[in-house]
């Protein structure tokens, strides 16, 4: 066998009558090493380079490439040394070259190979240069309102499963027997109340939250171009009411046909919902509007409008203007309002928004100023097994 596969410096872009050899049965198949590139480099640099040196990607891989980033290879060349091919095949979180006339590599030699490449840069720079210049950039961003709508349906599924409402709540005990099983009982219910407390009080808070990313977000994505380019009135767009920004969302954005209507029920609930919103965020305290109960006092003497026992007293009032319904019911005004909204854009409108509301990191493009759909919600990896013992 002449050149060393290992040797960079050999490598060069694979020759057909040597891949059609390979197609014969009865031709001797060499060993082939699998080396998983996977830190040392970076998998842009490491593309750069290939494209610099050896053009646009020319293994099989590409020919069943789906025209968009939803693949599981992104790219691939093969490349050959001598009669050794290699084959570079790039995934989302890592790169597997598979080389003739190796053995599986050890982590040592993986990184001694990614050295070579990385020293080589210097015999490619301008090219390098020219390549990287070419690419788009583009940034990956959080996106609130997927990461919102996630704990909002979570915790709204939580709340549920716990059935609060259906709960035979302990009573008095009135025997010995019964005190000895109460406490424990006490205990059970007392937990369930207060992990209750935590999801009401969750929801109450994060769904108007939820309500108003979905407006920034669809200003993200559909503001005029007009307005997108210019920074302050961008900014002004953003820092009104968001009221004011739902009612002017067909005068500022594209692909409404109609504004959102207002005297619609959805609308109202929403308003509602936003106006209540500062008073947990904050932690207001109003007397008036967290009343529960009415009670009347001679001197030192309370006067209950109802006989109440202990759960009532301690459990059920823990709950008060946070209880699962009432929790539950901010939840689906919400989601009611995000539907009121989508129904006032077109078709094609629709789709866009619905496809980035699903998405948990799209991207920003700063020179198109726009965002994208950069992965699929999918993360792929491929994890090679144990060869068996006839395979070559």
């Amino acid at each position: 066998m002449s050149g060393n596969p290992i040797d960079v410096s050999s490598w060069r872009l694979v020759d057909p009558a040597l891949m059609l050899a390979r197609l014969r049965i009865e031709r001797f198949r060499p060993k082939v090493g699998t080396w998983i590139i996977h830190k040392g480099i970076s998998p842009l640099d490491l593309y750069v380079y290939l494209r610099a040196r050896f053009g646009a990607p020319n293994g099989f891989a590409m020919t069943l490439k789906h025209p968009s980033n939803d693949n599981l290879i992104h790219w691939n060349w093969t490349l050959q040394s001598g009669p050794s091919v290699i084959e570079l095949l790039g995934y989302q979180v890592q790169v597997i070259a598979t080389i003739d006339h190796t053995d599986d590599p050890s982590s040592e030699a993986v990184a001694e190979l990614v050295a070579k490449i990385k020293a080589d840069f210097s015999n490619h720079g301008p090219k390098m240069a020219d390549v990287r210049k070419s690419l788009e950039k583009w940034i990956v961003f959080t996106n609130p309102y997927w990461r919102l709508r996630r704990v909002v349906d979570d915790i709204s599924k939580r709340l549920q499963e716990l059935n609060i409402d259906h709960k035979t709540l302990p009573g008095l005990p009135k025997s010995p027997e019964e005190l000895e099983t109460f406490g424990e009982q006490w205990v059970e219910h007392q937990t369930a109340y207060t992990q209750a407390l935590g999801y009401g009080l969750s929801l109450r808070m994060i769904s108007p939250v939820l309500a108003e990313s979905f407006v920034n977000l669809v200003i993200l994505l559909l503001t005029r171009e007009d307005l997108k380019t210019e920074d302050r009135l961008y900014r002004n767009v953003l820092r009104q009411e968001v009221d004011v920004r739902v009612k002017t969302l067909h005068i500022n954005c594209v692909g409404f046909f109609k504004k959102v209507d207002s005297e619609d029920k959805r609308y109202k609930a929403f308003h509602t919902l936003m106006n209540g919103r500062n008073d947990f965020l904050h932690g207001s305290i109003d007397p008036l509007q967290l009343k529960y109960e009415t009670v009347y006092f001679e001197g030192t003497i309370p006067l209950f409008t109802e006989f109440k026992d202990l759960s009532q007293l301690s459990l059920v009032k823990s709950l008060a203007h946070v209880e699962p319904e009432t929790a539950l019911k901010d939840a689906a005004v919400a989601n009611d309002f995000v539907t009121l909204v989508i129904e006032a854009m077109d078709q094609d409108t629709r789709k866009i928004v619905k496809s980035l509301m699903s998405i948990p990191d799209p991207g920003w493009s700063k020179d198109k100023n726009r965002a994208g759909i950069l992965f699929s919600p999918a993360v792929y990896h491929t994890v090679i097994g144990p060869r068996s013992a006839n395979e070559s």
